[in-house]
């Protein structure tokens, strides 16, 4: 008999490096990045990255970019998956980009229900907002790892 992970579980993350080294750090950061730019930027904005600011949206594609943006039963929401790994992240990275990507998911999750009743205005910038997050997230993991600061003793 096969385990399934419940609904809206968050699949593991990169697998654990040994951090020992300043560059161990780095590449465990590289993927933690590379990962969350695949995990959320990519998937939050496969609908969105396709649609004009005027088309109508059928009732197909209304479900499609909602699934894309707030996840179905069968994966995980992009919010969870993105503080899942910005978990990780925080203690490694300093970048605003990774607080800027929070905000703009925040603000896509109080959208939700507007964009799901397909209210043309929600709808647009919820794209809009998706398009945002991936461009944020994309540039983070192009930009390589700055290690976060440690606190002096």
């Amino acid at each position: 008999m096969s385990r399934r992970a419940p609904p809206n579980s968050v699949p593991p993350a990169v697998p654990r490096l040994r951090r020992n080294t300043q560059a161990d750090s780095a590449a465990y950061v590289r993927a933690l990045t590379a990962q969350l730019a695949h995990d959320v930027g990519k998937y939050v904005a496969r609908t969105a990255r396709n649609l004009s600011s005027d088309t109508v949206l059928d009732a197909e594609l209304l479900a499609m970019l909602s699934r894309d943006l707030y996840g179905d039963a069968q994966g995980s929401r992009p919010a969870v998956r993105f503080a899942a790994l910005a978990a990780e992240l925080r203690p490694l990275l300093v970048d605003v980009r990774l607080t800027q990507a929070e905000l703009l998911l925040a603000e896509l999750e109080r959208r939700e229900a507007a964009v799901r009743a397909g209210q043309p205005e929600a709808v647009q910038q919820a794209t809009a907002l998706a398009l945002q997050i991936e461009s944020l997230l994309r540039a983070l993991a192009a930009a390589g790892p700055a290690p976060a600061r440690r606190k002096s003793r």
